[in-house]
């Protein structure tokens, strides 16, 4: 028996848990202020850049998806794939982490072959580029590094390479991009593919 995709909303926040018809004292909020206040956590990080990304681009319709090919659409129809890294984590560390991101070839979930390949048209590589632990603010977009660069050029420059460090990104033709003019630039990088 074959399912369709269930059809997903977005919630307010204000929506109780319940049990046959009663109504507990807890509501969707308190779950996501439980869940996901922890912006320094790895997962949550790479959720926030995901949101800061589809803010600027106008990717952020609908729910985020975890099953597609790439991380975000936006409304050109632009396939974006956003990796995130930071310096500082949540946890106790010995030294600052090393910035790397992931670039790795992922196999096509729907397709009938195993062939792997990068499915977006589009990178975005977001670094939490702060280093000091009493004032970090993943909310702070100053504390923010935005790279972008066409996933044809990062194809060409490192292909089969499973992860990239930050000084290799303008090495192989990465744009350093502050926020307010990211949703810009992931454009016009797009369109240079298009007009190729």
């Amino acid at each position: 028996m074959a399912l369709d995709s269930v059809d997903i909303s977005r919630k307010s926040g204000d929506e109780s848990f319940h049990q046959n018809g009663e109504k507990f004292d807890f509501e969707i909020i308190d779950f996501w202020q439980w869940s996901a206040s922890n912006l320094l956590n790895n997962t949550q990080r790479g959720i926030l850049a995901e949101y800061l990304v589809a803010e600027a681009t106008g990717a952020v319709q609908g729910v985020r998806s975890n099953w597609k090919n790439f991380d975000l659409e936006t409304p050109e129809g632009i396939r974006l794939e956003v990796k995130s890294s930071a310096y500082i984590q949540s946890w106790e560390q010995s030294s600052y982490s090393d910035v790397s991101f992931d670039i790795g070839a992922s196999e096509d979930a729907y397709a009938e072959t195993s062939e792997k390949d990068r499915r977006s048209d589009v990178y975005v590589f977001c670094l939490l580029d702060h280093k000091d632990q009493q004032t970090i603010d993943p909310t702070d977009l100053n504390q923010w590094t935005f790279y972008v660069i066409a996933t044809e050029l990062l194809d060409e420059a490192r292909p089969g390479q499973k992860s990239i460090v930050q000084n290799q990104l303008e090495k192989v033709g990465a744009r350093t991009v502050p926020y307010e003019e990211l949703g810009a630039v992931v454009r016009k990088v797009s369109d240079a593919i298009e007009s190729e």
